[in-house]
Formats: C-alpha cells, sequence, structure tokens
C-alpha cells in the first residue's frame, strides 16, 4: 500500500480516520506490514503483504469468505495456472469485452474505477495501464492471488483493499465506474445490499458514473451431461451441488430488482445489470477462448431464441432432479 493512499481510507466499522501505529516493514514510500487503529473506536487493523485489511466485526456470508480462502490458497500454489482457472469460471474474453465496452464510455483521460468483489482481477489486465484500478475483496487470499498474477505478467497491481461491500471503508474520492462481478448475489439480507447500493451511488461514484453489477446468468443450464449420466447410476451430485447453490447464489437479480434497489438515484448515474455467463458454457467445454468468439457468444446469448432455449433447458432439468 502506497503511503500516499492512506488518507482515503477509514474505519469499516465507525468511518473515522486511521492512524498508523507501527510500520514493520516498508519498501520506498510502499508499507508492506503494519499495524493500524482507528481513532474513533479504537479497534486495531493491519497492512500485511502491502494490503491494507480493513474487515468490519461482522459480515454475513462468512461461509463464503472460506470457500474463497480455500480456492486461492489452492491457486497460489499453482499460480500459473490461475488464468486457466478463472476461464472456467468468468470466461475472461467476455469479461474483458464488457470491460473494454464500458470504459469507452467514460470520458476521462485515466478514468477512476472500483471493483467491489475484485478476486483475481484478471479482467483487467490489459487496461491496467490506463486506468486508476481500485480492489476491494473480503478474501485477503484471492488479493494475495491477484498481486502474484500481475507480478507475473509484469503489471503494476491495482490498489488492493481487504473489506467487505457492507462496509467499505474508503472516503474523499469518486470514481468513474465502479463494477461488481459475481458478490452482491451472495447477500442474504436485502437491506444490506441496499445499504450497499446507497453507499456506491451516495459516496463513491462520480456524477456522471457508471455502476454494474455482474450477475449470475440463471437463464442457461448448470448441469453437465456427465453428471447427469452418473446421478442414474451412483449418488445424485447434480442434487447435492443444486442445494450447494442455494446456499451460495442466494439472490439471481432481475432487472426489476436492481431498480428496486437502487431508488431515486441521481440521473447522471447510469446503473446496469449484466450477466458473466452467456450460453456456451464451461460444463460443456465451451468456453470462448479469442475476442471473436467471445463477440460471437455474446450477440448469440442476447438473442431471445438463445434466453428461451436456456430458460426451457434448466426448467426440464431442475424438474428430473429435485
Amino acid at each position: 500500500m502506497k503511503d500516499s493512499l492512506f488518507q482515503f481510507l477509514c474505519c469499516p466499522n465507525c468511518g473515522h480516520d486511521l492512524h498508523i501505529d507501527n510500520v514493520k516493514e516498508a519498501e520506498g514510500d510502499e508499507i508492506i506490514q503494519a499495524s493500524l487503529s482507528c481513532e474513533g473506536c479504537k479497534s486495531p487493523y493491519a497492512v500485511s503483504n502491502g494490503i491494507p485489511i480493513l474487515l468490519p466485526h461482522n459480515f454475513s456470508n462468512g461461509f463464503e469468505c472460506d470457500l474463497r480462502k480455500r480456492v486461492s490458497n489452492n491457486a497460489l500454489k499453482t499460480s500459473k495456472k490461475c488464468i486457466s482457472l478463472y476461464d472456467m469460471h468468468h470466461f475472461r474474453e467476455l469479461a474483458q469485452l464488457g470491460t473494454c465496452k464500458y470504459l469507452k464510455t467514460i470520458h476521462s483521460e485515466r478514468p477512476k474505477v472500483m471493483d467491489i468483489g475484485i478476486g483475481w482481477g484478471i479482467k483487467y489486465l490489459p487496461f491496467i495501464a490506463n486506468i486508476d484500478l481500485w480492489g476491494i475483496d473480503f478474501s485477503f487470499e484471492s488479493l494475495l492471488v491477484a498481486k502474484e498474477i500481475y507480478k507475473n505478467n509484469n503489471k503494476t497491481a491495482p490498489n488492493l483493499i481487504c473489506a467487505s461491500l457492507s462496509s467499505i471503508p474508503i472516503k474523499n474520492i469518486k470514481y468513474d465506474l465502479i463494477w461488481s462481478t459475481q458478490v452482491y448475489q451472495h447477500i442474504p439480507k436485502a437491506e444490506e445490499v441496499k445499504a450497499s447500493f446507497d453507499n456506491v451511488i451516495k459516496n463513491l461514484l462520480n456524477s456522471p458514473g457508471t455502476f454494474i453489477v455482474d450477475n449470475f446468468n440463471y437463464n442457461y443450464v448448470r448441469f453437465s451431461p456427465k453428471n447427469m449420466i452418473k446421478s442414474l447410476f451412483k449418488h445424485a451430485p447434480i442434487k447435492q451441488e443444486c442445494k450447494q447453490q442455494d446456499s451460495l447464489y442466494l439472490k439471481y437479480y432481475l432487472d426489476k430488482d436492481f431498480e428496486l434497489l437502487m431508488g431515486n438515484s441521481d440521473k447522471n448515474i447510469k446503473y446496469y445489470i449484466t450477466f458473466t455467463e452467456n450460453l456456451f458454457h464451461p460444463e460443456y467445454n465451451l468456453i470462448p477462448k479469442t475476442k471473436m468468439l467471445a463477440k460471437f457468444d455474446d450477440l448469440l446469448s442476447r438473442s431471445p431464441f438463445a434466453g428461451y432455449l436456456g430458460r426451457q433447458i434448466t426448467l426440464i432439468v431442475n424438474k428430473l432432479i429435485i
């Protein structure tokens, strides 16, 4: 963490300024290890591996945090495979296609971008030199993976903060674009989501500004033929997977839900709900690995027929396995 960024951080519990109690390790103007405290409620915090850890006392989806920790710890052991692993879940070419699209709408020489739940931050690799990127994530291990990936690609890592969307510890700075990919759907309490949206709109977004929530796409089938065949002869992995998804993916937000949660916002602020997964699907090994295929997938998935067909397959599968 650069020392100059400290002025933009605050306590996630009470919002007061933070104080650096002890710098244990530093490299130039970069703080690597330090202990922090809140000047208001006196809560202790820390900087570890150059990442400020500013988690609130409580957050509602701790189980998801444990899951992310396990995945990221495994990824750190084989960091060279991180991007291929990311492709299986987030469709890098599609994600970068969407990122490019929205960045072009920002009329700023070097736009400020915030990613809520940045994870490994892979989709920003081609754009990092031209944007001022900030990322928060409540998984410290995911942020360590992000730093490793940017280092391996000879890129400067974003400004990374270990924090929760329910209490974003950032002040005195506004962003042109705020993006969140497959994060808000994990929050079980609508009031917590709404409070986070309010904070984003009132305190963190420039006017004009853009807020994007990238959601899991419920239109398309999530069950592979291999697992369906296995379920006929052994235990029922599809049923177990479905239950697991119900506990992890708690809410599939639609446009109307998003509008209600956003409330009456500044007319200069645009907000969109988008989807990370399209008609091509990793469980069928249909991953668009080139820009041309990504554009084709994006176009195909936007057609009414694709959405209708995918939804019908999902409904049929659900009836068969539940």
